[in-house]
């Protein structure tokens, strides 16, 4: 297109100085207009017309101006014209022209063009000005760019550019207050200034570039040198680029910083995460209509970050591809992908945006966020994606390392695998979402195996309050636009087992949980110090999930003292919690009495009440123990013991698969 225009150009301006020289005070300028209108439809074969006057001012340099200047549109197009322009003025140099066949325009002047950009839902686009064979891309630099015209200088004013884009659905309306780029002798550089906006964003642009006699020169490659800022994100490019008329063998040394690009990433069409301030360097190229950025370096928020990264368009959709590492990962630094805002605290980095986004979510009343999906742009985008956190900060979470790929085929994600390492143990699975369905569809099934309790709390200073072996699993489906909606109507299990430990009953007031009536009403008497502990036999919790509610199923504590067990539902959706747990002493002395605890409120706000009018004696702890093993039959193949067979748990669920077995017909 580019390429197209400037000879459009050339040709205006040459057959008008050359006729305006021949004929010179003896024919009126206006008579030249259809000769000139039909050599450039040729051209750039769309119409093109001069609907106000030319003026031609006459000498060695000539210069000419255009009136009411239109291009027209494509046939399937909204507008009229794609483009107009209210006065084109250039001037030519004759003597050039004379003695060198040189096409030279010392200055070219746009006054008020108005562009209209557009792609229709076959993903044609109206400023494919005549496909010709020399309009495809080529591999390499072309063998002839000499039909390009020199301009000295080149300016812009007052210019406006809207775009509509019927596949993605985006609409972006710019404005170019002024630009200018002026040669610096014919081979030299171009000096060049832009200024304006960009829907909201203000756009400038200084830089250093290759002059317009390089664009017709085939054997040396193009030279940029410059910075464009659009909003708060800043680009800086330094290299070259051997074919600009066709965006081929690019090589750029590249730098990237932005404070909130989540703006940008809506102009572009494309799913825009949260994403924290960064600053990144690397190496430009592309070839077959691939973008690369390699030996990447740099930081996004406050994790370092390392790889590559691709960006195509050559399929039906373009396609984001990458490996990444970080060697210092903070993991709130991903927080935007499921809608929460990293970390503000002192020492964070955030945007001016995620500031504002936390300060919204300490006020809302709820933990899991509800940020809405994106169909269309998730829809508009694939991906393929992988990633690697080497040494972790995820806060109050003992993550060591965690790793994971994104892959999202025509609105389908999926993060398989998902990996994590908490203190010494894999924790692992997959997340699945499938945008396409109404409403979407979400699948989650994350499981941890033999997590040792004693490592796990020592992260937090607390090895002395516990220790014991932890299997987890959780394996949900839902649906809905956000991950409250998803989880508020999800179908599945969860469960939990920890097996042959001991727990301190001050564990409740170290990790500064508010519920201190848990220590007199579950263990008798409030311990004094974190030795004074309780062996634990065994802890099964089974949770079966249904619209969004998590209803217990079976849940029993068995320590050396008590036995105790939970009954209730969790809701999901609107983080409602409704438990009662009842406390059975094994210990049959004066003191020791049934006792019950009701846990109420939310997830932000938990709520303790202690029925301190105690309840009825059930029986033998182990009367109540053979109560709950029925129900532990549909856990069995869903969470993975992790130690020996001979372990309490390991036994106990045995015994319920036995009692749960349907006899042989042979026998």
């Amino acid at each position: 297109m580019f390429k197209k225009i400037l000879i459009g150009l050339a040709a205006l301006f040459l057959l008008l100085a050359s006729a305006a020289a021949a004929t010179f005070y003896l024919v009126d300028p206006n008579l030249l207009k259809p000769y000139a209108e039909r050599a450039i439809s040729a051209a750039i074969g769309r119409p093109f017309s001069i609907q106000g006057d030319l003026e031609i001012e006459r000498g060695w340099i000539i210069r000419v101006r255009a009136h009411d200047v239109h291009v027209g549109n494509a046939e399937w197009a909204e507008q009229a014209d794609m483009a107009s322009v209210e006065t084109v003025e250039a001037s030519l140099d004759l003597w050039d022209l004379l003695t060198r066949q040189q096409v030279t325009l010392p200055e070219v002047i746009l006054d008020r063009p108005i562009a209209s950009l557009e792609r229709n839902a076959e993903g044609q686009a109206n400023w494919q000005l005549g496909a010709s064979p020399d309009d495809a891309p080529s591999k390499e630099a072309p063998a002839e760019r000499g039909n390009l015209p020199f301009i000295g200088k080149l300016v812009v004013r007052d210019a406006t550019i809207d775009y509509r884009d019927a596949v993605t659905g985006q609409e972006i309306s710019s404005r170019l207050d002024k630009l200018e780029a002026a040669s610096q002798g014919e081979a030299g550089r171009m000096k060049v200034s832009a200024a304006g906006q960009v829907d909201d964003l203000p756009l400038e642009l200084e830089g250093t570039f290759g002059s317009y006699q390089l664009l017709a020169e085939s054997a040396q490659p193009f030279p940029i040198e410059g910075t464009l800022t659009l909003g708060r994100s800043r680009i800086a490019l330094d290299g070259t680029i051997a074919d600009p008329a066709n965006l081929e063998g690019v090589d750029l040394d590249l730098d990237l910083a932005a404070q909130d690009l989540t703006k940008v990433l809506v102009l572009a069409g494309l799913p825009a995460p949260e994403i924290p301030p960064f600053d990144l360097d690397g190496h430009l190229t592309r070839k077959d209509g691939e973008v690369r950025m390699e030996d990447l370096t740099g930081k996004v928020g406050d994790s370092s970050i390392k790889g590559w990264v691709a960006f195509g368009s050559t399929g039906d959709r373009p396609k984001l591809s990458g490996d990444l590492t970080s060697e210092q990962f903070d993991l709130d630094d991903l927080a935007g992908l499921i809608g929460r805002p990293p970390a503000t605290g002192p020492g964070e980095t955030a945007s001016p945006r995620q500031e504002q986004k936390a300060e919204e979510v300490e006020d809302s009343p709820y933990v899991i966020p509800d940020t809405q999906l994106s169909s269309e742009r998730w829809q508009a985008l694939d991906v393929d994606m992988r990633f690697r956190g080497e040494r972790v900060n995820a806060g109050k979470l003992p993550l060591e390392a965690v790793e994971f790929r994104i892959v999202m085929d025509q609105g389908r994600l999926r993060l398989d695998p998902l990996q994590a390492t908490i203190a010494g143990s894999s924790v692992g699975g997959f997340v699945a979402v499938d945008s396409t369905a109404e409403p979407p569809q979400a699948e989650i099934d994350i499981s941890a195996r033999k997590l040792e309790l004693e490592r796990f709390l020592g992260e937090f200073g607390l090895s002395e309050y516990g220790r014991g072996l932890i299997s987890a699993r959780v394996a949900l489906q839902g649906q809905g636009e956000g991950l409250r909606s998803i989880l508020g109507s999800s179908e599945g299990q969860a469960g939990i087992t920890m097996e042959e430990g001991a727990l301190s009953a001050l564990i409740v007031e170290a990790l500064h949980l508010d519920l201190a009536e848990v220590l007199t009403v579950l263990f008798g008497e409030e311990p004094g110090t974190p030795e004074q502990s309780f062996g634990v036999r065994c802890l099964i919790a089974n949770f079966q999930v249904a619209d969004g509610i998590a209803y217990e199923r079976t849940f029993v504590l068995d320590t050396t003292d008590s036995l105790i067990t939970v009954n209730g539902a969790i809701n999901l959706g609107t983080e409602a919690i409704e438990l009662d747990l009842d406390t059975e002493p094994k210990d049959n002395s004066l003191f020791a009495a049934p006792s019950t605890l009701y846990l109420r409120g939310t997830f932000g706000e938990p709520k303790v009440t202690p029925d301190l009018t105690g309840v009825g004696l059930r029986g033998a702890a182990a009367v109540a123990l053979g109560v709950v093993l029925t129900p532990l039959a549909s856990f069995l193949p869903f969470i993975e013991i992790g130690t020996a067979e001979n372990a309490p748990c390991g036994a106990m669920l045995a015994q319920a698969e036995q009692e749960t077995k349907v006899p042989d017909s042979g026998e």
